[in-house]
């Protein structure tokens, strides 16, 4: 890319030209440069400048005609007039603005989450686009400043990366491009049914990134890398990322579970095979990307449905096998809820929903350079498993602090009404 001194010598260098071409058809004999004086003995008339600003105009391709009066009465005030160097200045600005651009964003954000975990002020220079993020309860609001042709691929990144850091789209209320406002449509740019989360993913999220999400020029350029490679580039990577997204769309949003289940177990596999290498062991690859979030979480909560050992292991690749192949499985999950006589069974595919939405956002931020913090994947594993804890009553203790008041208010509304002895 350019600099942008270069940019502006060269517009520079285009106003020399074009008074150099106006002045010499009336004076020959003067020669035009950033030095010289134009004397009042000339005239501004005789310099042309209605034709000085047609020929710029051509020049620039830019609209000068707010220009022109300005010019004019410049020229009446001054004796010594070195080639509209004020009026250079402004030009300058705007030929800044018209190869650079201003986005501001309004963003409606969930209310529920814990302050000290999400609220965040980012400030970065991405690629040479700056950009200002703050992230509060109240107000979220993202400037990006810089080449218009690189705002819109550093805007959408960072669209993206938030995402897989809190678990959902942030949604567009106010679009302005250099103070003008938009209709938000216009920003997503055919991208709506990506970046519309369903609801149900919106009000579960999980926070991985929570008040200390990285969204550095690194980071964010990691991320364009791998996202951009399409069959161009022999890569199904892109294909990956926006199959994701719709899994966990407001279009997606009423789908059976085990299609979405077989949909996000087919994402793992492949994530796997993309980032690190080519295997045909189906069960190992997605386990390798479960791994990312936390392996014994993972295991604890088919604990709890009274799933362990080897079954536990293999559940996933007899389930993929069975869903793509349309192939009898044992050990699948749709056998094992058809033929279970436990109650809680029938949230098992949600439950690995759940695991492995979170599971390939936390395999996508370790590829891309962010390390998730230990304790943050096992809070957002508690925070699963508390659910499955919560909503069948099951005789196990919350581990997230959030979900421990919940119980205990749920143990004094039953030691009321005597259902439990005190």
């Amino acid at each position: 890319m350019r600099k942008v001194e270069n940019i502006m010598q060269e517009f520079e260098n285009i106003v020399i030209k074009c008074c150099q071409e106006v002045v010499s058809e009336n004076h020959s004999d003067i020669e035009v440069d950033m030095d010289t004086c134009l004397t009042n003995e000339l005239g501004f008339d005789s310099l042309g400048i209605v034709s000085l600003v047609l020929l710029l105009e051509e020049k620039l391709e830019m609209d000068l005609d707010e220009y022109l009066m300005e010019i004019r009465n410049f020229m009446k005030r001054f004796k010594i007039f070195n080639v509209f160097g004020e009026w250079i200045q402004k030009l300058k600005i705007k030929v800044r603005r018209k190869k650079y651009m201003e986005i501001c964003i309004d963003f409606i954000i969930r209310k529920d989450t814990a302050l000290q975990w999400y609220e965040q002020k980012i400030h970065e220079k991405i690629d040479g686009i700056d950009l200002d993020l703050s992230i509060t309860q109240n107000s979220t609001k993202m400037i990006l400043v810089g080449n218009k042709e690189k705002i819109y691929k550093i805007l959408y990144a960072v669209w993206e990366l938030l995402y897989f850091y809190d678990g959902y789209f942030y949604t567009p209320k106010h679009y302005y491009v250099d103070g003008i406002e938009l209709d938000v449509m216009e920003l997503y740019n055919g991208r709506y049914e990506m970046y519309d989360s369903s609801m149900k993913w919106y009000t579960s999220a999980t926070l991985l990134g929570r008040s200390n999400r990285d969204l550095s020029n690194k980071v964010i350029m990691n991320y364009i890398t791998f996202r951009e490679k399409g069959r161009l580039e022999q890569s199904m990577n892109k294909t990956l990322i926006n199959s994701f997204f719709h899994i966990n769309s407001k279009a997606y949003e009423n789908i059976r579970t085990e299609h979405r289940f077989s949909l996000l177990l087919n994402a793992c596999d492949g994530l796997y095979i993309n980032l690190i290498k080519e295997s045909k062991d189906v069960n190992a690859n997605i386990l390798k990307i479960v791994e990312k979030i936390g392996k014994k979480k993972y295991m604890e909560g088919l604990q709890l449905m009274g799933i362990s050992g080897v079954k536990a292991k293999e559940i996933l690749g007899y389930s993929r096998n069975e869903l793509d192949h349309y192939i009898y499985k044992e050990k699948s999950v749709g056998t094992l809820i058809k033929n279970g006589k436990n109650e809680i069974l029938e949230a098992l595919n949600i439950y690995l929903c759940f695991v492995l939405a979170l599971a390939f956002r936390a395999a996508i931020l370790e590829y891309i350079g962010y390390n998730i913090q230990i304790d943050v994947k096992d809070n957002a594993m508690n925070l699963i498993n508390d659910w499955l804890i919560l909503e069948y009553d099951l005789p196990a203790s919350c581990s997230a602090e959030e979900n421990q008041l919940i119980e205990f208010l749920r143990m004094i509304g039953k030691l009321k009404e005597g259902h439990i002895d005190s």
